[in-house]
């Protein structure tokens, strides 16, 4: 989306009134610092998202933005994320690690030399395309594919190596101004890299290690976050009301008393949700922008 096409979203923002009063009040000095914004598919959780960080630069206040995708879903990709948002020269010790932990964790290339004939499965038939030589071939694979406890076990540990080297980088990066994370359709994260979250990263906010920092995760689902609910603001947003979705139609520009009946329908057929009414509405405008150009 463009940016004069994500503005325009904004100006048509309605609703969500308290989360967002809720969510200045955190920043503001409240006893909160991690608000999770929740609910199903459609609810405008993303755009409440960038209403917020709007409202940040507004404010002069620095910010990050990751947003997980099935692909790009583990802590390091979090990590790296935030720090190219924030003040990267602070994370340079992270960004050493990184590096050495990429590298190692790269496919290893293998070169086998065969200096002298191998008789391998020797008298046995091959049935269809398949030839005798290709058991060698699968062997192979079946022993780099097999499971590696050192290198897991390598792994963890070098993850808990990065996290302190990144929460010592995010500590130095707000120590002079605040910055608000927020962290996009997190229940694209894998079941470690929740864990990650929960247990090392928010585990640093509930100790003290990041005062200056405040956090926004966002997604479909509650996140379990007992251990630091002292310091969660918990946002269930739900469907729009009648009324809700008339205000946004006044800001599209349909006037009474099209409205009040458009409110109605879009309600029974969206049932609250904020993307769909921003579908209907779009092809109801075009529709009638064409209608007008044609006549």
């Amino acid at each position: 989306m463009n940016s004069a096409a994500a503005d325009n979203r904004l100006n048509y923002f309605v609703d969500r009134d308290e989360e967002m009063t809720r969510f200045l009040s955190m920043l503001e000095g409240g006893s909160k610092r991690i608000m999770t914004v929740c609910g199903a598919e459609g609810m405008g959780k993303s755009l409440l998202m960038e209403r917020m960080v709007h409202e940040c630069a507004r404010q002069k206040r620095r910010t990050s933005k990751t947003v997980c995708r099935d692909t790009r879903n583990n802590a390091l990709f979090i990590m790296r994320s935030i720090r190219d948002d924030l003040t990267i020269e602070c994370f340079q010790e992270f960004t050493t690690l990184a590096n050495a932990v990429t590298a190692a964790r790269s496919t290893p290339q293998v070169t086998v030399n065969i200096n002298a004939p191998i008789d391998i499965a020797h008298g046995l038939t091959a049935e269809g395309q398949a030839k005798v030589g290709d058991i060698s071939v699968v062997k192979v694979a079946q022993d780099l594919m097999a499971p590696q406890p050192d290198i897991a076990r390598r792994w963890a540990e070098g993850l808990a190596q990065l996290t302190d080297a990144f929460v010592s980088g995010l500590r130095a990066a707000v120590k002079d101004a605040p910055a608000v994370i927020f962290i996009d359709d997190c229940q694209k994260m894998t079941p470690e890299t929740d864990s990650w979250l929960r247990d090392e990263l928010l585990f640093a906010v509930k100790e003290g290690s990041l005062d200056q920092a405040y956090f926004v995760l966002v997604g479909q689902n509650q996140p379990d976050l007992k251990s630091v609910s002292f310091l969660t603001q918990e946002e269930q947003l739900g469907p729009l009301s009648k009324d809700h979705i008339a205000a946004y139609l006044a800001k599209r520009g349909i006037e009474e008393p099209l409205r009040s009946d458009l409110a109605k329908m879009l309600w029974v057929v969206t049932s609250g949700r904020i993307a769909e009414i921003e579908r209907h509405v779009e092809a109801y405008l075009n529709e009638s922008r064409q209608t007008r150009t044609a006549a």
